[in-house]
């Protein structure tokens, strides 16, 4: 999910784009990675650049070429990021036992899918398993959201019975290393969660070479009870569900690494490392090109001990181990898309070994141009010539005549159904014509729609009945053709649809109605989120109340009033992104009422604090006066310490428009928060939180840091030095505010702590 990015994480959907940047996380990543990976994750994320150009190549090399592959001719698997398809609308919907069956069968039937690569079952593990922190409202809102959803709906279970129904094989998907972040890394948003087994043991976290910071993302390999722990848990689960295999893909959805040999340190690896070079001292000295390569090479010994020892339970239960690598450099992890290094650092991946010994039964080449792909796939087929090791691709052209050579000697296709460009956009590879509207084939019928240029559903009888057919997915088609045609006699369609039995269908109603709208569309929207607290459907009714702009004030602030917190959340939301541009007295005073009353809840002050800080370059002189007023007042009197940390993001956004006082203030009301998190802090978030007031007061200029030094320099604090120390020479931004890693050179990163790093006091559990 958390893949879910998402930069992964800026979602793909009309509601994200519209919306405060702070929403736009996920997940996954999972593709956590949700939400992943998100929210990661990624994808129902903006494409990157390496996407784009490889589609782009493929688009190329098919319009160079006559003919193409049959849709049914061979074999063809699927991969589905499950994250990013719960929160993106204009993806296929995977949110009800419905929609799984509907997307399962099309899949099947259309284009004869035999496997489904799936990224359920990380998301729900990742709901068992980890630690999901409430400071960070979107994400957090997102993941209770999500973890219903898969308890409730029993997602997983749903989809595997419908493939197996389908003669489909489902392979879970997850990440190699994808086990969260600690959560100073990319605070307040996207990744306030981790994994109970890094929190539960540091110990088993790569290190830095000082061991006084820890990889963001992996559990180390290097430790037999943490590669016993991870292969107990996923086989536990692979039992449970009765997948056919696992794929691991190796990339990490977190920008916390800040230059390529910062961890990989821990215990085993460094004697390992020490036995080959015993007068090097990592602790002072940069590592040379060959030692470096030493150091891969030892993590990557590592990952195939788990590999061999995974492969061995996997097999006993009939079921297969399938690992990605890298187009261009599958030597290596995979970068997370687009980003400039390894977020997991350069660990060796010994994929000639792997096929030598037999540990692995499937390789899969990831996206990437089909030049570097081709290649490595020659490689492959020399190596596992004799050897019952499979080998597939992914790609967004998965019929092109270019993949032939590939798929007469084996190898298989992968669609990625995230993306826009996939291969199999068609539901239906029947004749093109009107007349199969009423086809008793619910796949003809979508593809009817889809093929449509207006001469049909200019039908209204046609178009009603469609938005009200027995399939799904039918209606939600419909009911987006209806946006687009804007014929006024279709609004009581949409609005009927707000009452839709699925969640996919009610969204796409409430996306259209930004389109065609009557003078009861604002209520009915309003009203269908008090009945539906479901964390995609606020982002769209968010962006489709806000496309009405000034005229949608007064109905907004007077549900301002609304006991329900999610109408009063999208109500805010709504009202920020309008006063973006239009700015009025009453949004600011709304808002500002809402953020300085103390009987409001937590999420709502802080959507209002966000709020307006959104919307700072539109505010008069005035307005800016009274806004960071409000801000010191309830920084100095909140007993709410998560509140605290929105109100000190606020500081550090309004820095620009501090004057003298105003400004001596802050950081004095900064400073008195941070000593708060020295020794024997009792604050809930003494593991994090100093990042973001420590941020602020930096941000606030050279008595900002003057301050910070001498808590780093006082020799009586241990935590308090140790914070300081970090939040002044150990850069960590939030994740959506970086352009790349926070990069270092690594001399420079081994000087700065020499002269600068006080005693390391250990780490805090969150």
């Amino acid at each position: 999910m958390y893949g879910k990015v998402l930069d992964i994480i800026v979602s793909r959907y009309t509601a994200m784009k519209n919306s405060l940047n702070i929403i736009s996380f996920l997940i996954v990543g999972l593709s956590i990675a949700c939400l992943n990976q998100a929210l990661a994750i990624s994808s129902s994320l903006l494409l990157t650049k390496t996407i784009n150009d490889s589609i782009s190549n493929s688009n190329i090399l098919t319009k160079k070429t006559s003919s193409t592959i049959s849709a049914t001719q061979n074999p063809l698997y699927v991969f589905c990021g499950t994250g990013d398809h719960l929160f993106s609308y204009d993806k296929e919907p995977v949110n009800s036992s419905a929609s799984l069956e509907s997307m399962v069968g099309w899949m099947s039937e259309t284009y004869n899918v035999k496997r489904i690569y799936w990224r359920g079952g990380q998301e729900e593990l990742m709901y068992r398993h980890f630690k999901f922190g409430k400071a960070s409202v979107p994400q957090y809102d997102y993941n209770n959201w999500a973890k219903n959803l898969y308890q409730n709906n029993n997602l997983n279970g749903s989809l595997i019975k419908s493939a197996k129904r389908n003669g489909m094989e489902v392979f879970m998907y997850t990440g190699l290393f994808e086990h969260g972040v600690q959560p100073d890394v990319g605070i307040v948003q996207p990744y306030l969660f981790e994994d109970e087994l890094r929190i539960n043991h540091p110990e088993w976290v790569p290190q830095d070479r000082w061991g006084t910071r820890r990889a963001p993302g992996p559990i180390s390999f290097s430790y037999p009870a943490a590669r016993k722990a991870i292969i107990d848990r996923l086989m536990n689960y692979l039992n449970e569900y009765n997948y056919d295999g696992i794929t691991f893909y190796s990339y990490v959805e977190n920008l916390g690494i800040r230059y390529v040999n910062e961890f990989g340190f821990d215990g085993p690896v460094l004697n390992q490392f020490k036995k080959l070079y015993p007068n090097v001292d990592v602790k002072k000295d940069s590592l040379t090109k060959q030692q470096s390569l030493s150091l891969y090479k030892i993590q990557g010994g590592f990952v195939t001990n788990f590999f061999s020892e995974f492969h061995a339970q996997l097999e006993a239960k009939n079921k297969k181990l399938s690992i990605i690598l890298d187009s261009k450099e599958p030597n290596y992890p995979q970068p997370w898309w687009g980003k400039s290094i390894r977020g997991t650092g350069m660990i060796y991946m010994d994929w000639e070994t792997w096929i030598k010994r037999g540990i692995v039964d499937e390789i899969w080449v990831q996206l990437g141009e089909f030049k570097d792909q081709a290649a490595l796939l020659d490689k492959l087929l020399k190596a596992t010539s004799g050897k019952s090791i499979k080998l597939v691709v992914r790609t967004p052209s998965p019929f092109a005549a270019y993949w032939k050579k590939y798929i007469n000697a084996g190898v298989v296709p992968i669609a990625v159904i995230t993306s826009p460009k996939n291969g199999i956009e068609e539901y239906s590879k029947r004749s093109k014509s009107a007349n199969l509207i009423n086809s008793k084939d619910w796949k003809s019928r979508i593809q009817s729609l889809k093929d449509d240029k207006g001469n049909m559903i200019n039908n209204d009888n046609a178009i009603s009945s469609l938005a009200k057919d027995q399939n799904l997915l039918v209606r939600r088609t419909a009911i987006k053709s209806i946006g687009k045609l804007k014929k006024s006699g279709d609004i009581t369609i949409l609005e009927n649809a707000l009452n839709d039995s699925e969640l996919s269908v009610k969204i796409e109603a409430v996306a259209a109605l930004s389109k065609i709208n009557g003078n009861a569309s604002i209520e009915n929207i309003i009203n269908t989120v008090s009945r539906s607290d479901d964390f995609p459907l606020k982002g769209v009714a968010q962006a489709t109340l806000s496309s009405f702009g000034v005229s949608a004030i007064p109905n907004l602030i007077n549900n301002l009033n609304s006991s329900n917190l999610a109408v009063k959340e999208v109500c805010i939301r709504a009202l920020t992104t309008i006063g973006r541009t239009n700015l009025t007295d009453d949004i600011f005073n709304k808002l500002r009422s809402i953020m300085n009353n103390k009987n409001e809840a937590y999420n709502i002050r802080w959507w209002a604090i966000e709020g307006l800080g959104a919307q700072r370059l539109k505010m008069s002189p005035s307005q800016k006066k009274v806004y960071v007023t409000d801000l010191l007042a309830n920084l100095s009197q909140s007993n709410d310490q998560y509140l605290q940390l929105e109100l000190a993001q606020g500081i550090s956004i309004m820095n620009s428009f501090l004057e003298g006082t105003d400004r001596q203030r802050a950081l004095s009301t900064l400073s008195k928060i941070f000593l708060e998190y020295g020794d024997g802090s009792t604050r809930q978030d003494a593991a994090y939180g100093w990042r973001v007031v420590g941020n602020a007061m930096k941000i606030l200029g050279a008595n900002g840091a003057q301050q910070l030094e001498s808590y780093r320099a006082q020799k009586n604090d241990k935590w308090l030095a140790w914070v300081a120390y970090e939040v002044l020479y150990v850069e960590q931004k939030k994740t959506n505010l970086n352009q790349g890693f926070c990069l270092v050179d690594e001399n420079e990163a081994i000087r700065i702590h020499n002269k600068y790093a006080p005693a390391f006091p250990g780490y805090r559990k969150w």
